[in-house]
């Protein structure tokens, strides 16, 4: 009995770990959102940049962080630093790290379902995980969103490239935090979602 629980908990939590891959992964490569900041947060004024320049450069970084991206971030406007292109490889394996994990959760979960391993409860437990995560990660940041930004990037990277200088590193200008903030938002309303929609199938199968 025992051994059951702990089969669908594990099983919950794959699920859980693909969706948050998953929105993570639509967030990063949904470029409307950043389109949408340049006006929504006057990104031309603050940054002295044109709306076809910041785009052009954001779509190459975005590029970058494919899979079958270029080796090489270069941007087509805006020079970079060493501490900046170091930095950029580190955010790179941190999404494809993420995008691989999804993917192998993915594959146990269809394992699962394919030998019947599966029960109907690891959907109520998963739903569970992701209301409570993104619920208890969403009050930290309306509590204090300066703070979670910053340990989150000391926890992940270790250093401090990630600081960059404005004069080196122009690029941080057009990825103020206001936009980070809306990235996080955007994966957590979706990991909602999925929680829902988790919880709707556990109702209805039952």
């Amino acid at each position: 009995m025992k051994q059951h629980k702990l089969t669908q908990w594990i099983f919950a939590i794959l699920l859980f770990i693909l969706v948050v891959s998953s929105a993570a992964t639509i967030t990063l490569n949904f470029n409307s959102l950043f389109y949408f900041d340049i006006e929504y947060l006057k990104m031309e004024q603050t940054t002295g940049m044109s709306q076809a320049d910041m785009k052009e450069n954001y779509d190459a970084l975005i590029s970058y962080n494919q899979f079958w991206g270029p080796k090489k971030l270069e941007f087509p406007t805006l020079p970079m630093s060493k501490s900046g292109e170091k930095h950029f490889k580190e955010v790179k394996s941190v999404f494809l790290g993420l995008e691989a994990v999804g993917i192998f959760s993915l594959i146990a979960i269809l394992v699962g379902i394919l030998k019947k391993k599966i029960k109907i409860i690891a959907l109520k437990r998963a739903g569970i995980l992701m209301l409570a995560i993104p619920a208890f990660l969403g009050a930290v940041m309306v509590v204090s969103w300066d703070w979670l930004f910053t340990t989150f990037h000391q926890v992940v990277f270790g250093n401090e490239d990630w600081l960059f200088d404005p004069v080196t590193d122009p690029v941080i200008q057009m990825l103020p935090d206001e936009f980070f903030l809306h990235g996080a938002v955007m994966i957590f309303v979706i990991v909602l979602l999925c929680s829902a929609g988790c919880f709707l199938c556990y109702r209805k199968k039952r």
